[in-house]
């Protein structure tokens, strides 16, 4: 019984306490990370789903929820549909519009 009573103690109640916190922000980063990829996954298939929008040439990258449109369309039309599509995703809390149109 006295091998165990050790870890009763606050020092070392203190230490597991930290350990449990650093252990829950790492796992709250990872589930952050998870969410923004099943996100961008997400935003890439409404786009390649929405008819006539040219979307092999988007980049979509996530953070924060926050989505990041890059690449280049043919013209504006399909930049706001682009951007309508990523922003009607749910889950999306902004899309940040990194878009050139594409000159000929």
């Amino acid at each position: 019984m006295l091998s165990c009573a050790w870890i009763a103690t606050p020092r070392y109640a203190s230490a597991e306490e930290g350990t449990r916190a650093k252990l829950a922000s790492q796992a709250s980063a990872v589930g952050g990370q998870i969410r923004d990829a099943t996100l961008a996954c997400r935003v890439r298939a409404a786009l390649v789903a929405e008819r006539g929008l040219a979307s092999g040439d988007i980049d979509v990258q996530v953070r924060d929820r926050v989505v990041e449109l890059t690449g280049n369309v043919p013209d504006e039309r399909q930049r706001a549909s682009a951007i309508r599509v990523a922003h009607d995703v749910s889950g999306v809390s902004g899309v940040r519009d990194k878009l050139q149109i594409r000159r000929k």
